[in-house]
């Protein structure tokens, strides 16, 4: 099968937050022994020609390419106008995925690119509002394999959070006060890296790389996502996990049909103010529970790869491609 991927990338400046997600998309497809790769970023050309110039150059090579599948991010579809995703799903299928969740609802613009495309994202929400408008749409996610993975280092935090302060977010509260409670009980043991905290959390920004360094040097892991939705987590759920550090994750609805409990991490609910929290962390930090720590991590980092390395990414697509077609 011919893959196209359209993306937005350059070096110019430094490499962005949603570039990551592009390096990642590009690694995993030139791995890929299942498919015939061919990856077009656009970036430098619409800073040199402007955005018309690009998107009609783009719609000349993927007609000329013919691919099987041209697969895009919704948040390059700005840059990628309608008109020309439309061109191109008359020669190949188009796929436009979206790993996050910004708002609760499906954004008005993706019902514009939605009738020509197969809309993927990573939660089922927005899956069913597609649906039951009459579109395609299907549950995909992916993490960069060759960032998040186990490296032999010391485990120097007992506890750790990475994730930034947002206020706009419906469970941003809920996050906030979680971090609270952790900074409040744990003291010097809880670690927190992001952006946009109050000064009294001593939090650090970190890049992704970095991040993999953190949580292997971490015995314990927290996750939490800003918005609730069936299958949704923030995609660090995945770093945790890929870097094969021990998980406790705020439950998500329909959870356990990716993760099982006390197989791959560890379930908490944020009722009663995070006192089951409190209790996995402290169990879990004893020393004599360091093998059912160890053990978990391996599960879950297996089950990771499984369900959302780069091989299950090709899987998912030819899948799509196949359900799809014309």
């Amino acid at each position: 099968m011919k893959l196209l991927f359209i993306y937005s990338f350059t070096d110019r400046g430094g490499v962005s937050g949603k570039q990551y997600f592009n390096i990642g998309l590009v690694n995993a497809f030139k791995k890929s022994k299942e498919i015939e790769f061919y990856g077009l970023p656009y970036a430098d050309l619409m800073t040199s020609f402007g955005r018309e110039v690009m998107n009609k150059r783009i719609v000349e090579f993927a007609k000329d390419y013919k691919a099987d599948v041209v697969f895009m991010q919704y948040i390059d579809a700005g840059d990628i106008t309608v008109e020309s995703v439309k061109e191109i799903s008359k020669v190949s299928q188009v796929i436009i995925w979206s790993g996050d969740m910004y708002v609760p609802k499906v954004m008005p613009f993706v019902f514009d690119y939605a009738p020509y495309v197969v809309s993927c994202f990573s939660n089922m929400d927005y899956i069913s509002e597609l649906r039951q408008a009459g579109y395609k749409a299907e549950y995909l996610n992916h993490y960069c394999e060759d960032i998040f993975k186990p490296v032999i280092v010391d485990k120097k935090y007992d506890i750790t959070f990475i994730g930034s302060n947002f206020t706009r977010y419906p469970l941003s509260k809920l996050r906030y006060d979680m971090v609270e409670f952790l900074h409040d009980n744990y003291g010097e043991r809880f670690n927190l890296f992001g952006d946009g905290w109050p000064e009294k959390f001593n939090a650090k920004f970190i890049g992704r790389e970095e991040s993999n360094l953190v949580y292997n040097q971490s015995k314990i892991a927290i996750h939490s996502s800003n918005l609730e939705s069936p299958l949704y987590f923030s995609d660090r759920l995945l770093h945790i996990l890929s870097s094969e550090t021990f998980c406790i994750a705020e439950y998500f609805p329909q959870a356990e049909t990716l993760f099982e409990d006390l197989v791959h991490l560890m379930y908490f609910s944020p009722k009663e103010w995070f006192k089951e929290l409190k209790i996995l962390i402290d169990y879990y930090l004893q020393y004599n529970n360091e093998f059912k720590r160890n053990n978990m991590a391996h599960e879950g980092r297996k089950r990771c790869v499984e369900l959302f390395g780069d091989e299950a990414l090709v899987r998912k697509i030819l899948l799509i491609h196949d359900e799809h077609k014309n």
